[in-house]
């Protein structure tokens, strides 16, 4: 019996995901460490345990790494900014 289509297309979904933060995360700790012009994609690619063609179906260029940071810093930010704690700046 073969999985149902939705469950096969969740589990890829997840995966492709679960990819996309490996790489994601391999980058980060490495732009930290050595700085973003000293890391190549070779290097993200090797820590993240993925082949450069991997590399290049979740993020079009390296600098795209950062536009995804800067994604997530700024969702971070606007997630805190509607908190209570921030309350009394809003005033």
């Amino acid at each position: 019996m073969l999985p149902e289509p939705s469950r096969v297309a969740t589990r890829r979904a997840r995966k492709k995901e679960r990819t996309r933060q490996e790489i994601f995360g391999a980058a980060m700790e490495r732009f930290a460490a050595r700085g973003f012009d000293a890391v190549t994609i070779e290097a993200i690619c090797e820590a993240a345990d993925v082949a450069r063609a991997t590399f290049f179906l979740h993020f079009p260029s390296k600098a795209a790494l950062l536009w995804e940071w800067n994604r997530q810093v700024a969702r971070e930010f606007r997630a805190g900014a509607r908190s209570p704690s921030c309350a009394r700046w809003s005033s």
